[in-house]
């Protein structure tokens, strides 16, 4: 600890009055300083100033996290399905959907049209003209 008690700073000369023209404070070196005041009227008579060590005082911390995504994860057999048939016949094709996600799994079947007709256009069945 340092203490530095000034019983009297008036000498009568404001250059000099109340540590006008002084540097305080407490230097460990060139780089390592603790400025009280620099040039300025504030060294008033009966002040003490003291300086105490702090011990310095280090914290961490670390923590950590987890998370959870779901997401489904769906199994088709057969991956892929064709049928072409006549107009008027049905068939029926077994259509496994299975989900080993971790979420609910939707979905929906669509019928796609063919690029190009497979048969040519049927004639009018009641013959000509009708």
């Amino acid at each position: 600890m340092i203490e530095y008690h000034y019983l009297d700073t008036d000498f009568g000369n404001a250059t000099y009055d109340f540590g006008a023209s002084a540097t305080v404070g407490i230097n460990w070196d060139a780089s390592i300083a603790l400025q009280y005041s620099y040039n300025q009227a504030v060294i008033t008579n009966g002040l003490a100033l003291r300086f105490e060590p702090v011990l310095v005082q280090t914290a961490t911390s670390t923590d950590t996290a987890t998370v959870n995504l779901s997401d489904p994860d769906i199994n088709v057999t057969p991956a892929s399905m064709v049928s072409s048939l006549l107009i008027g016949t049905t068939e029926v094709q077994v259509l496994s959907i299975g989900n080993t996600g971790s979420a609910n799994l939707e979905w929906t079947v669509g019928e796609a049209q063919p690029n190009e007709a497979v048969y040519p256009p049927m004639a009018n069945p009641a013959g000509p003209g009708t």
